[in-house]
């Protein structure tokens, strides 16, 4: 969507797939591989045996956290067009990418007495996608030109210059 002065502005093209994208198929993505990682394999539940009720528990109560971190980005970049949107969700990205897998196996490592490093070893694939789902969309939200006219930087002081009015 382009403005009448010919700049890029609004939340469209590459900025409006990642708004669809964190808002809709990351938590997808999140719950699905949720479903399937708990109840795909009916062995797991017995290998865990006493603890498999809190560890299921455990496991959606962090994953329904992160789903909530998606929606929360989304509405943020879509309704706020101040520069601390994007900060915001640049902040998002990596506490998905890094903060999600880091929570999750140290709750499962303190619930099992699984050691985390075998955790990680186990998941290794599953851990680099995000690396790099981070690294693109912060290099997008950081460099794109329709991002720095949406979200001007200094917009976060007039901002809250308004509140005041």
């Amino acid at each position: 969507m382009a403005n009448d002065d010919g700049e890029l502005r609004g939340v469209a093209g590459w900025l409006g797939l990642f708004v669809v994208v964190i808002a809709i198929l990351s938590p997808l993505r999140i719950l699905i591989t949720t479903y399937t990682s708990l109840h795909a394999d009916p062995e797991v539940a017995l290998a865990y045996g006493s603890l498999w009720d809190r560890l299921v528990l455990v496991e959606w109560i962090v994953s329904g956290s992160a789903v909530f971190l998606c929606w929360f980005i989304a509405w943020r970049l879509v309704a706020r067009h101040v520069w601390s949107s994007v900060r915001i969700a640049i902040a998002g990205i990596w506490m998905l990418a890094v903060g999600y897998h880091a929570v999750e196996f140290g709750i499962v490592s303190l619930l099992t007495g699984i050691p985390i490093d075998a955790l990680i070893e186990v998941s290794v694939a599953e851990l680099i996608q995000p690396l790099f789902f981070g690294v693109l969309w912060t290099a997008y939200l950081l460099r794109s030109e329709r991002v720095a006219n949406t979200y001007p930087a200094g917009s976060d002081a007039a901002e809250i210059a308004g509140v005041f009015d």
